[in-house]
This record gives structure tokens, sequence and C-alpha cells, in this order.
């Protein structure tokens, strides 16, 4: 495997907030495989995984949009995998 089809994993702080009401959800230490907190943040995969550690409804998780994920240590590297664009509207 080559070096440009790795991709970083971290140790990442993920925030939501709930577009109608604005409540905000903060869940720590998720793996998160990503170069960059933008690539992070449209990844279908990476908000998914997120998204899973949130007890609430499906309801609830269809209306939260992840406003900022915060890199905290590197625990590895993992293959490459196709990025996917997160839509809240779609699951």
């Amino acid at each position: 495997m080559s070096i440009e089809q790795e991709i970083p994993i971290w140790s990442a702080d993920w925030t939501f907030e709930h577009q109608k009401t604005g409540t905000r959800f903060l869940i720590k230490n998720i793996v998160t495989k990503s170069h960059n907190d933008q690539a992070a943040l449209t990844n279908k995969w990476s908000v998914g995984s997120a998204l899973r550690y949130i007890k609430a409804s499906p309801t609830v998780k269809k209306n939260l949009k992840p406003i900022s994920v915060n890199f905290k240590k590197q625990i590895g590297f993992g293959k490459y995998e196709k990025h996917e664009l997160y839509s809240p509207e779609k699951k």
C-alpha cells in the first residue's frame, strides 16, 4: 500500500447542532479516518460513526448537523475509501 492511499486515523471530539432548536451535542474520543477536519465533516462514514454514539431518537439524529471536529491524537493509518458526501436528510 502506498503512502498516497493511506489515511490517518484519529481520536476526535465531534460537536453536532440540532438544526431547529440549536441544542449542541459533544461526543468525545470517536475514531475518525480523515486527512483534515473539512473532509471529516462532509464524509458520510465519519459522520455516521460519530452519530452512533448519540443517544437520541432517529428523528432527532436526522436534524443534527456536524459543526466541528477536533482531532486530538493520531492512532494509526487506514486504507483509502471512497468519499461519500454526508447529508442530514439522507441516512
